[in-house]
């Protein structure tokens, strides 16, 4: 949050109040000092606490900027105060504007900024990886451990894949607009995929990722999108859930399901279905899983 708010400093803004609910703040205002900025006030706590004990410098905003994407679009705790900050303290016709993105609080025509971002869906085959979390627990220095197996393939795990291990195309799920979210679809949403097999193989994991974008209806030139295909390098984290049945694939066999994204308090609960749909057979998988975050 110092470096950011610094950079807006140096982009012309008046003022700035940098929040943030831990110590970090404390540091980054000694940043600020020996960097001779002085237009950034440094608060801690969130700021809807702030904004109700009156603490905030002013009313409302003209920008605010906020990283609030998390690797299920809604499951960072930030966005709760980035809706409380949009509905009470954004000026009209102001802005929202995204961390890595400090350009976009220049000019007076109004933006949004990223405005959306869109989850996405791809089969892989990682068998190594399921044997060293999964297959190791029935062999533990000569215990038998397989009573963790089922936590274990409960578990949602994060890490970037290896593109040689995707077997589909990948399937854009789900879309949030940051201005038009809800509390409701905060805490819960659901959606549909459908993937098509692109070589022979064993699918035993599916992966989530996302991305972010900016659409701009009065300068069309300012518009961007920060996309990556799975098993690429990509700054959100990808998680992948382990299937309770792997669905083996022909090239151009359909995977379809659905999606149930529940946030709670420090996890996310993710309910899954699959099915596969081949010219031998059809297969059906579904689960429940947890990402701790």
């Amino acid at each position: 949050m110092g470096l950011v708010s610094m950079m807006m400093s140096r982009a012309a803004a008046k003022h700035v109040v940098a929040i943030d609910n831990s110590a970090i703040v404390d540091c980054a205002a000694v940043v600020a000092e020996q960097n001779n900025i002085k237009n950034i006030e440094f608060l801690r706590g969130t700021v809807q606490e702030l904004a109700e004990a009156k603490k905030l410098p002013t009313e409302k905003f003209d920008v605010i900027l906020c990283e609030w994407i998390g690797s299920f679009l809604t499951n960072e705790a930030i966005l709760k105060d980035l809706l409380y900050s949009r509905d009470n303290l954004l000026v009209e016709g102001g802005k929202v504007v995204n961390a890595a993105d400090e350009g976009a609080a220049s000019g007076d025509k109004p933006a949004i900024c990223p405005d959306r971002s869109s989850i996405h869906v791809v089969g892989i085959s990682d068998f190594a990886y399921y044997q060293d979390t999964v297959e190791y627990w029935d062999n533990v220095y000569g215990f038998k451990m397989s009573a963790m197996k089922r936590l274990v393939t409960e578990e949602a795990s994060t890490g970037t894949i290896n593109r040689n291990s995707v077997l589909t195309t990948s399937c854009l799920a789900h879309t949030v607009d940051v201005m038009t979210l809800t509390e409701e679809n905060r805490k819960s949403y659901s959606f549909n995929y459908s993937l098509r097999a692109e070589k022979k193989g064993i699918i035993n994991y599916l992966t989530f990722f996302v991305d972010c974008r900016f659409n701009n209806p009065i300068d069309p030139g300012a518009s961007f999108v920060i996309g990556f295909n799975a098993g690429s390098s990509n700054p959100y984290t990808e998680v992948s859930i382990p299937l309770q049945d792997t669905l083996p694939v022909l090239p151009k066999d359909t995977i379809s399901g659905t999606v149930t994204v529940t946030n709670k308090e420090k996890v996310t609960q993710i309910e899954l279905t699959a099915v596969c749909e081949s010219g031998k057979a059809t297969v059906e998988t579904k689960g429940t899983y947890y990402f701790t975050f």
